[in-house]
C-alpha cells in the first residue's frame, strides 16, 4: 500500500474510533448522575445518590494513573382542597437504563476493536521514530517524573487543569444541573440538543483551526488558546444566569438568577462548550510538541496526568459544590492560563531564535575553516 493511502486508512479508522468514544463515553457522562439518581429514587439501598460522580472520578484516577424516550408523568399529591400535580426532574425508568446503557456499551466496544486493527509500519517523517523507544518502567520513573518538575511544565500546570476542569464541567456537571432542574422536566431532548452543539462546536473549530494555521503562522498558539478562553468566559455566562445554583447537586425547583433555559439556549452554551474543549486541547497538544521537541510523548503524557488529576479533584467535590463556584473559577482559570501560555510560548521562541543562530554560526564557522 502507497504511504499516502496508508495514512489515510490510519487517519480514518483512528477517527471513527474516537467517534465511537465520544459517543460512548462522553454521551453517557451527559446523563450518568442523572440516572444513578434515577435508580436511587427507586430504590435508596441499591446505590448511592452520587455514585455517577464518584465513578467518573474513579474513572478519570485510572486515566492518571496510566498517563429521551418520554417524561416521566405528573406525580398526584391530595390535599384537603385540591389535587396538586408535583413536576419532578428528568427522571429514567429502568428500560431506557437499560437501553442506554447496551447502546453506550456497544458502541464503546467497537471503538476497541477499531483501534485494535489499526496497522502499524515506519512512515517517512514520523515524529515517533525520532524518539528513543524506553519500556513502562523506565519511562515512567525516569523521565515522566523528571518532566513533571521542570519549569515549562510546571508553567503549563493552570492550562491542564483548566483542560480537566472544563472538560469535567461541560461534560459532566452542568448536563447533570440541567436534567436535575424541575423547570426543565418537560424539555426531554436536552441530551440530544447538548450533544449535538458540543459536537459542531468541536468540529467546527477543529476545521477552522487546521485552515488558518496553514495560513497564519502560529495560529494553533496564541489566537488558538485566545478564543478557547474567550469562549469558556461566555459559556460560563450564560449558564451562570440561566442555571439553579443548587442544580449540580440535587434535584431543585430553585428559579434562576435570569432566564430559563430552553433548546436554543442549551444549544448555543453546548457549542461554546465544544469550541472551548476543542481550543484548549489543540493549544495544549502543540505546546508540548515545542517546549520539549525531543521528548514530545513524555511531554504530553505529564500533561494528561495533570488533566485527569483535575477532572478527578472535579468530580470529588462535585456533590457539594454549587453552580456559581464553577462559573467563577473556570473563567478566572482560563485567563490566568491564558497568560501564563503566552510567557511559555514567547519563551520558547527566543530559544528557539538562539539555536536557529548557533547553528548558522556554526555552520558559517565550517565554511570559513573550508575557505581557509
Amino acid at each position: 500500500m502507497k504511504q499516502r493511502n496508508f495514512e489515510l486508512l490510519c487517519a480514518s479508522m483512528l477517527g471513527f474510533g474516537q467517534l465511537c468514544i465520544m459517543v460512548g463515553y462522553d454521551s453517557e457522562s451527559f446523563i450518568l448522575e442523572s440516572v444513578i439518581h434515577s435508580i436511587h429514587g427507586r430504590d435508596p439501598d441499591k446505590v448511592s445518590k452520587y455514585s455517577g460522580y464518584y465513578g467518573l472520578m474513579i474513572s478519570s484516577a485510572i486515566l492518571a494513573g496510566i498517563t429521551s424516550h418520554s417524561v416521566p408523568d405528573a406525580v398526584p399529591t391530595v390535599t384537603q382542597n385540591s389535587t396538586e400535580f408535583v413536576q419532578h426532574e428528568r427522571r429514567y425508568s429502568d428500560y431506557e437504563i437499560k437501553l442506554l446503557s447496551a447502546a453506550f456499551a456497544g458502541i464503546s466496544a467497537i471503538a476497541i476493536v477499531t483501534f485494535s486493527l489499526i496497522p502499524s509500519r515506519s512512515v517517512e517523517n514520523s515524529l515517533e521514530s525520532t524518539e528513543k523507544k524506553y519500556g513502562f518502567v523506565e519511562s515512567f520513573s525516569e523521565i515522566n517524573l523528571h518532566y513533571c518538575n521542570l519549569e515549562k511544565m510546571m508553567k503549563l500546570l493552570p492550562l491542564t487543569a483548566l483542560g480537566g476542569f472544563n472538560v469535567s464541567f461541560w461534560l459532566a456537571i452542568f448536563p447533570t444541573a440541567m436534567n436535575f432542574t424541575k423547570d426543565n422536566a418537560s424539555l426531554i431532548y436536552i441530551p440530544a440538543v447538548y450533544g449535538l452543539g458540543a459536537g459542531l462546536g468541536e468540529v467546527l473549530m477543529g476545521i477552522i483551526i487546521s485552515g488558518l494555521s496553514k495560513r497564519i503562522k502560529g495560529f494553533g498558539l496564541k489566537p488558538t488558546m485566545v478564543i478557547g478562553a474567550l469562549s469558556v468566559c461566555i459559556y460560563c455566562a450564560m449558564v451562570h444566569v440561566s442555571t439553579p445554583f443548587e442544580a449540580p447537586m440535587r434535584p431543585t425547583s430553585q428559579k434562576s438568577i435570569w432566564m430559563s433555559q430552553s433548546y436554543p439556549l442549551i444549544f448555543i452554551i453546548s457549542f461554546f462548550c465544544g469550541i472551548s474543549d476543542c481550543c484548549i486541547n489543540g493549544a495544549r497538544s502543540v505546546i508540548c510538541t515545542i517546549v520539549i521537541p525531543q521528548r514530545r510523548a513524555q511531554a504530553f503524557s505529564v500533561t494528561r496526568m495533570y488533566h485527569a488529576a483535575a477532572c478527578m479533584t472535579v468530580f470529588f467535590f462535585s456533590p457539594i459544590v454549587p453552580l456559581y463556584i464553577y462559573t467563577l473559577v473556570l473563567p478566572t482559570l482560563s485567563i490566568a492560563s491564558t497568560l501564563l501560555f503566552f510567557h511559555v510560548v514567547d519563551n520558547t521562541h527566543v530559544m528557539e531564535r538562539k539555536l536557529t543562530e548557533q547553528v548558522n554560526m556554526e555552520k558559517m564557522r565550517k565554511i570559513i575553516e573550508q575557505i581557509q
